[in-house]
């Protein structure tokens, strides 16, 4: 049998989230998951590998909660696929 391997998506692991992935810019911010680590029995590496661009989430604060800004991040995602 051939040895296979799985996307990291698969592989358990403990992920790491850092202080410096949350930029705050009054009521707007961003969370860069792509500065995130994940650690696999296979070692240590970043969150978000093949496009760090979509790990980018444009965030906004509503009723003193900081929300996932939906139409600014699938407006970027029209702009990352066309």
């Amino acid at each position: 049998a051939l040895p296979i391997s799985m996307p990291i998506i698969f592989t358990q692991g403990e992920v790491t989230v850092g202080a410096d992935v949350f930029t705050e810019d009054g009521d707007k911010a961003a969370v860069d998951l792509s500065k995130a680590k994940v650690t696999t029995p296979a070692g240590q590496s970043t969150l978000i590998e093949a496009n760090e661009e979509l790990g980018k989430l444009p965030m906004v604060k509503k009723d003193g909660k900081w929300l996932i800004d939906s139409k600014a991040y699938y407006s970027k995602l029209e702009d990352l696929t066309s």
